[in-house]
């Protein structure tokens, strides 16, 4: 079995908006990475997905909940002793458009980490970040600045600058929505190939369709937690909980004589400041009982290869 790289066990994580009310952005999600894997935390906007991910790299306090990479507990860890980490987890940004200082040229924001950990032999390292990212021969990018970069390369750049500490391990939120729907194919395919050299990939997305092509594994979340989870192929030719169904059901089918009937789910998703009693789910649930309003369902054995979900119809 491949090395465990990230493991979360019941994160929470809760913001204050005033002097009483508590965001529960992230309400008790536990989840794995292990090296060469790649795992799609999937879900639609507001619903904790990338407050997750920040969380894990320390960008953002955990409430409660432990943060171990490499078995090694890092929820309270200090700065200093978070520099060694950062150096092997590193974080890609959803939009290029703003996480590239527009001031540098390429050579010089992909250099930018190695500069912060001293590590030297810097061109070198940037020429192979750059090659290993897409971007060959090298040598055309080093001296050009942001906006004289097409999207998709500035993607490829921010990766490239992900790339250059050599991490064994990226969390990618959303790192395709930004793009146009011509480039997110070269994107996923350059994760994919990193991921099949080893890394271990966390990637934040909203698309199901993406997830099910790439992802070995699926977590599906939801105002806070994960509902479902399992197997990639699993999950989507098999959903059961009520909100994966739902999105499976308007995941665009390559062969038209295949119909499906979209399932809409009506209302919107419930305020984080004030979670529904029992499922959170139940408000916009189509098959929901008088007993989903008040029983709080735990993820439960839902299918082989450790498939589970949170429904109490189950």
């Amino acid at each position: 079995m491949s090395e465990t790289l990230l493991s979360i066990e019941d994160l929470v994580v809760e913001f204050r908006q005033g002097r009483k009310t508590r965001v529960h952005a992230v309400d008790g999600v536990s989840l794995t990475v292990a090296a060469g894997e790649f795992v799609a935390l999937v879900g639609e906007s507001g619903c904790g997905k990338t407050t997750t991910a920040q969380t894990a790299m320390r960008m953002v306090e955990a409430t409660s909940g432990t943060i171990r990479y490499r078995d090694r507990d890092i929820t309270h860890a200090s700065q200093r002793e978070m520099r060694p980490v950062r150096r092997e987890m590193q974080i890609i940004f959803q939009d290029p458009y703003e996480s590239l200082d527009p001031r540098f040229r390429v050579k010089d924001i992909v250099a930018e980490p190695l500069q912060i950990h001293g590590i030297g032999d810097r061109e070198a390292r940037v020429g192979a970040a750059l090659e290993r990212a897409g971007l060959t021969p090298a040598d055309l990018y080093m001296e050009r600045y942001p906006h004289e970069l097409s999207g998709g390369q500035r993607q490829r750049v921010s990766i490239a600058a992900a790339l250059a500490l050599e991490p064994t391990m990226l969390l990618a939120d959303e790192p395709v929505s930004m793009l146009d729907v011509s480039v997110r194919a070269g994107i996923l395919g350059l994760l994919d190939e990193l991921r099949q050299s080893g890394l271990g990939i966390l990637m934040i997305t909203h698309d199901l369709s993406t997830a099910a092509h790439y992802a070995d594994r699926i977590c599906v979340m939801y105002l806070g937690r994960i509902v479902e989870e399992g197997p990639a192929s699993e999950v989507i030719r098999n959903p059961q909980h009520p909100y994966t169904k739902a999105l499976v059901s308007v995941v665009p089918q390559p062969d038209p004589e295949l119909t499906m009937q979209p399932q809409i789910l009506q209302g919107e998703t419930p305020n984080p400041t004030d979670v529904p009693s029992g499922c959170r789910f139940h408000p916009r649930c189509p098959v929901a009982t008088a007993a989903c309003s008040s029983e709080d369902p735990q993820l439960r054995a839902a299918g082989s290869d450790g498939h589970r979900a949170a429904c109490i119809l189950l």
